[in-house]
């Protein structure tokens, strides 16, 4: 069910139409202008004029005509919002189409319709607490009510657009992975081919050396990568989301874990560095935590913007990422809270420090 992406009329109405007491009260009436007022070319208000009951009007609409107005509403709401014709009384009428359009409201597929419900209560029913409840909740939906209903409409659309947690659930396990196999599989492959050049009398500090630390890194980047990509696919997949398994769409989740990674190691390296020179400074500061908080903030902000430069990166070259901001802070949060998470599980294992 949802809006049709045309403006409709009553939108181009004035808002502040005046409200009058509906004399010689007719629910079908009322409902017919309602519905031509949504949807034009239903030409319900002539014929609920002649008598007509809307409940007839819309089983006997063309099947075009029908699946547009059930599009509209959805097929449980519009058999409530017909099921009013039978109320005789104008406030129970009323009350209950606003209960609908509360409905209505909360799905962003049909947030327009319950505009125009609000907007015939306001003009057409005449009750002045029913009048005063549509106007706020209309000028909530519209971004224009008081503090507390901006911030429901809000927080509503925001968990809407978040998006699926699955995918949220994955972001976090796979960067989890990514961090710990990276670390796990640097120092492993390091200590391996350090004890080979020391074996042969070559020191780790020689040309080989760093090239034994580029190659470390290098295995890391890729296993902590493939490790990533595989880890947030099973994950979603165990959630029950439909996960692709070919080659191409999991060699391009480990390139765009690889480029979050290889962002967040570069970060993680100049908040060391910046750490070390701290802490040279003022090797035994007044307020000794005051500075660990200092040191902490500054990791984290160096990381979390560095992988969200990553993620426009992944976004622009991949053409895949969050569809809105309230997604991309929501991923930048679970990638930023993994790889913290990973890195940490990753230097416990080894023995090391973070």
């Amino acid at each position: 069910m949802g809006d049709r992406p045309i403006i409709p009329v009553f939108l181009q109405m004035a808002f502040g139409a005046t409200a009058e007491t509906p004399v010689g009260f007719s629910p079908s009436r009322q409902l017919a202008e309602l519905l031509d007022q949504l949807e034009p070319e239903m030409g319900f208000r002539a014929r609920a004029a002649g008598g007509a009951k809307v409940a007839d009007l819309v089983e006997g609409l063309p099947p075009a005509l029908s699946q547009q107005l059930r599009g509209r509403f959805g097929n449980a709401i519009l058999a409530e919002l017909v099921s009013l014709e039978k109320e005789r009384e104008p406030e129970l009428f009323f009350a209950g189409l606003l209960r609908l359009a509360g409905r209505l409201a909360q799905e962003p597929t049909t947030e327009l319709t319950a505009l125009g419900i609000y907007h015939r209560i306001e003009v057409a029913s005449g009750l002045q607490p029913l009048i005063s409840q549509a106007r706020k909740q209309r000028k909530a939906l519209q971004g224009e009510g008081s503090f507390g209903q901006n911030a429901e409409v809000f927080l509503r659309h925001a968990g809407r657009e978040v998006g699926d947690y699955r995918n949220l659930l994955g972001t976090f396990a796979g960067a989890t992975m990514a961090s710990g196999f990276y670390k796990f599989a640097k120092y492993s492959t390091g200590r391996s081919m350090a004890q080979g050049l020391m074996a042969r009398g070559i020191g780790p500090g020689t040309f080989e050396g760093a090239m034994m630390r580029m190659k470390a890194k290098a295995i890391g980047l890729a296993a902590g990568s493939f490790g990533a990509a595989l880890s947030d696919r099973a994950v979603r997949s165990a959630f029950g989301q439909r996960v692709a398994w070919d080659a191409s769409s999991l060699a391009r989740d480990t390139a765009m874990y690889g480029v979050n990674l290889s962002a967040w190691r570069l970060a993680s390296n100049l908040s060391t560095s910046y750490s070390v020179r701290a802490m040279m400074v003022e090797s035994q500061p007044r307020n000794a935590l005051w500075k660990e908080l200092e040191i902490f903030t500054f990791r984290q902000l160096l990381g979390a913007t560095s992988l969200g430069v990553a993620m426009v990166a992944n976004q622009k070259i991949f053409d895949a990422g969050p569809e809105n901001r309230f997604q991309a802070l929501a991923h930048l949060a679970s990638l930023s809270a993994g790889m913290n998470i990973g890195g940490l599980v990753g230097a416990k294992v080894l023995h090391l420090t973070h």
